[in-house]
């Protein structure tokens, strides 16, 4: 969790200075480094006996994306005044750059403390004349990057959601760890949660939440090629994508395309897909007529979409409040609720050819009742219809593809695939974020924030 409280400007004027320059240009130019031109690293710390924020600006010590600290203050015969808020608060923030994290520090020893050692004096030489300055071995710590996930331990309501601190994870072979930057949030994911869907997809406590996100690859298990640290990527966690960090086998991520933003791209590999197969399912052809229940929601608006691409005609129920954002997107709406057969049937008197369901909720015996043949109507909710009349239930699982992923992202940087994103919610509002999807209200996508977009 975030380092919070009051921050105190540290007594000594040039290392105070230091970080104020540091902070105020994300170390950039001369502000990343220290006098004698090394490279610096700016420590956040809790104060011993204050309880304050304190900054120190400290020499960078990185070795394949770990960090360390050596608690030198130029060979003093004492230990700097951080050393002792490390002890008593180990968790601390480190700004390198213009990235920012948060950390546990561990003092180390023995053989991991030699070979930091080494790795401390290639980059700042003169530790070494500092410790023949002092009796004392100076310290060093390393940084161990915490990671924020969402977990729940049992069933039930948005109170059994929780933001737990965890080291980062480390991806097996075949996997790739992804630093998630935007999390898409799912109306399953509610009935998940519940329990409502234990019998097939039983939880193993603790359980994560969370499967859409865009982020960038953080490091690649043994065995996986295609992909670098820093390529920017899209993919599909299976209840996992709430957290800073998400292990996703290698199958289930795919590119991003550069300069699409991340929170559209999140929604891609969940609800872009879950469109793309349900229309696919109903292959409407140029000139005829599809219905699509809950138009606005997260599917059904790339859905409806997707089906105006491919020449049909698309009318949407939606509510009177988003009938004028679905008519923007050249979907004709039509109001749900009691009388919307009359509606349908006034507004297609040669019949419908083809029906979208999203929602559930009897939309498939109404399309029967319309006249629509089993084979074009297509379920992604009503499992239970799919049995009884016959109808198709494709849905994610069937474009589960990062070719798919590929072509949906083009369409959307070319404008002609629109992703509404109703609200971005930051992780700490994960309850606040999941009792608004469960109105199933609003317009789009709603999205769970871990970070800014990254800048190219």
């Amino acid at each position: 969790m975030p380092l919070h409280g009051e921050y105190v400007r540290g007594t000594f004027d040039l290392s105070a200075d230091q970080v104020a320059a540091f902070e105020a240009q994300d170390g950039r130019g001369e502000t990343g480094f220290n006098p004698a031109g090394a490279p610096i690293v700016v420590l956040t710390s809790v104060g011993a006996r204050s309880g304050k924020l304190r900054k120190s600006a400290l020499i960078r010590v990185e070795h394949d994306g770990t960090y360390a600290v050596v608690a030198s203050l130029g060979g003093a015969p004492q230990n700097p005044a951080w050393y002792f808020n490390l002890t008593a608060n180990p968790h601390v923030e480190l700004q390198d750059g213009a990235r920012k994290h948060d950390y546990r520090a561990r003092q180390v020893d023995g053989d991991e403390y030699q070979r930091w050692w080494d790795r401390a004096i290639e980059i700042w030489p003169d530790y070494v004349e500092y410790q023949t300055k002092t009796d004392r071995k100076m310290p060093i710590f390393v940084l161990e990057r915490l990671s924020r996930k969402v977990q729940i331990t049992r069933y039930g309501g948005p109170d059994v959601l929780e933001v737990v601190e965890a080291t980062r994870p480390e991806p097996a072979a075949g996997q790739v760890l992804v630093e998630v930057v935007v999390a898409s949030l799912n109306p399953a994911e509610v009935g998940i949660r519940e329990g409502a869907f234990a019998t097939i997809w039983p939880a193993d406590f603790p359980q994560g939440m969370g499967h859409d996100f865009a982020g960038v690859v953080a490091a690649a298990g043994p065995g996986v090629t295609g992909f670098a640290v820093g390529d920017e990527v899209v993919g599909y966690a299976q209840r996992g994508s709430m957290a800073d960090f998400a292990v996703v086998d290698a199958g289930s991520v795919g590119p991003k395309l550069a300069g699409l933003g991340f929170a559209p791209a999140a929604v891609v590999p969940a609800a872009g897909a879950t469109a793309w197969a349900t229309v696919a399912a109903v292959d409407p052809a140029p000139g005829e007529t599809v219905f699509v229940s809950a138009a606005s929601g997260g599917v059904g608006v790339l859905a409806g979409q997707l089906a105006r691409l491919a020449g049909a005609r698309v009318i949407g129920a939606t509510s009177a409040a988003n009938m004028p954002r679905l008519e923007a997107l050249g979907i004709e709406p039509v109001r749900y609720g009691p009388g919307l057969e009359s509606r349908l049937r006034a507004m297609t008197p040669d019949g419908l050819d083809a029906v979208i369901d999203t929602f559930g909720g009897g939309y498939v015996e109404l399309a029967l009742a319309l006249g629509v043949p089993a084979k074009r109507i297509n379920t992604i909710t009503d499992y239970a219809a799919v049995h009884r009349y016959g109808v198709q239930g494709r849905g994610n699982g069937d474009a589960l593809s990062p070719d798919i992923w590929s072509e949906l992202q083009a369409l959307i940087a070319s404008g002609r695939l629109v992703v509404p994103i109703e609200a971005e919610y930051p992780l700490e509002d994960i309850a606040r974020a999941y009792l608004d999807v469960a109105t199933r209200h609003g317009f789009g996508k709603r999205a769970v924030r871990l970070r800014p977009d990254p800048i190219a």
